[in-house]
């Protein structure tokens, strides 16, 4: 009796090869299983299919939705199949187009949903053909049949003669461009030399793009702390009117008793300077009176003093008694000396 535990090694190679066929078909052929389809299916009606062609992209607003599946003749009309991703909804009222997407004429299918409901028929009334080189010709012919020869014979008449006037001055005129050609290619080499300096410039202002802006945002500080600066100076400008404006009225309100003042104040100037020169000596010569009146007082009790230009004592003790005590002497002696002591000795400011 066989042992049921043990494996038939060719139901096994069997059943392994049948599941890797299954997968291989699987992942070549997923997109194809209608349980797997990932949009739903609709058709659109065209008066003409325009080049569009299966595998093309089905856009709304730019964005790929879908893909184009087939193109079929239905009637006068080109049918259009293609799928849509099932988040999208194509109501009643949407629109198809056929768009050309580059200059080598590949094509795409331009859905623009819209209404209410759920439908999977766009009708030949919602869709759009583009513009081909068959509608361009047929609208050339009826235009030209609608078109006045006579009138476009003159229009060409004049565009003659105009040309013919303008001769000599198109002729100047290529001149130029043919010379300005020639200059071009002569200094090829200089203008690139010239490209390749400024490329050189830009390379390096590239490279200091970060020292640039550091001394931009620099320049900025500095011209904020001015603006401060200048706010400042307009301040203390300000305050300086005020303290101006307020010193004048204090001057206005004390000019009477300022200017007799002053005036007494410029007379004893006008002294100080006519007596310079005295000033001036006695100031040389005080340091060393000062030290010898510094050793006679210290030596004793009492001291004495020569002053020069002063009468001796007993003199001017009879010159005080005629200045203060004038009864003492004789009028005219007293006069005489009361005048020697007003003129000589006692220091008056001059009259001005």
């Amino acid at each position: 009796m066989a042992d049921t535990g043990e494996r038939n090694p060719l139901r096994t190679g069997i059943f392994g090869i049948a599941i890797v066929m299954c997968v291989v078909l699987v992942a070549f052929g997923f997109q194809t299983l209608p349980f797997l389809k990932q949009g739903r299916a609709y058709a659109a009606y065209f008066a003409d299919a325009g080049g569009i062609t299966p595998g093309n992209a089905v856009n709304i607003s730019g964005i790929k939705v879908g893909d184009v599946t087939g193109v079929h003749l239905a009637g006068d009309k080109a049918k259009v199949t293609f799928t849509v991703d099932r988040t999208v909804r194509v109501g009643d009222q949407s629109l198809a187009s056929i768009k050309t997407d580059t200059v080598l004429g590949e094509k795409s299918l331009a859905l623009k949903p819209a209404g209410s409901g759920q439908v999977t028929v766009i009708p030949a009334e919602r869709t759009t053909s583009p513009y081909t080189l068959n509608n361009a010709l047929q609208d050339l012919t009826t235009n030209v049949g609608d078109l006045d020869q006579e009138r476009f014979t003159e229009a060409l008449g004049l565009l003659t003669e105009a040309l013919q006037d303008a001769t000599p001055h198109l002729r100047s005129t290529l001149d130029g461009v043919t010379a300005l050609s020639a200059s071009i290619n002569a200094n090829d080499a200089a203008i690139a030399q010239l490209l390749a300096r400024a490329r050189s410039v830009s390379q390096v202002l590239a490279e200091r793009a970060g020292q640039v802006n550091q001394l931009v945002l620099d320049g900025n500080r500095l011209l904020a702390a001015l603006d401060e600066r200048r706010a400042a100076l307009s301040a203390l400008i300000a305050g300086i009117d005020d303290v101006s404006e307020q010193l004048s009225g204090f001057v206005a309100d004390n000019r009477r008793e300022f200017g007799p003042a002053l005036a007494k104040l410029n007379l004893v100037l006008d002294n100080l300077l006519e007596r310079r020169e005295h000033i001036s000596a006695a100031l040389k010569r005080g340091p060393a009176y000062a030290t010898a009146l510094g050793e006679v007082v210290g030596s004793g009790p009492g001291f004495h003093v020569n002053l020069y230009g002063l009468p001796p004592g007993p003199m001017a003790e009879v010159l005080l008694d005629v200045y203060f005590q004038p009864g003492k002497l004789p009028d005219s002696l007293a006069d005489y000396l009361r005048g020697f002591i007003s003129e000589r000795l006692i220091l008056r400011p001059k009259s001005p």
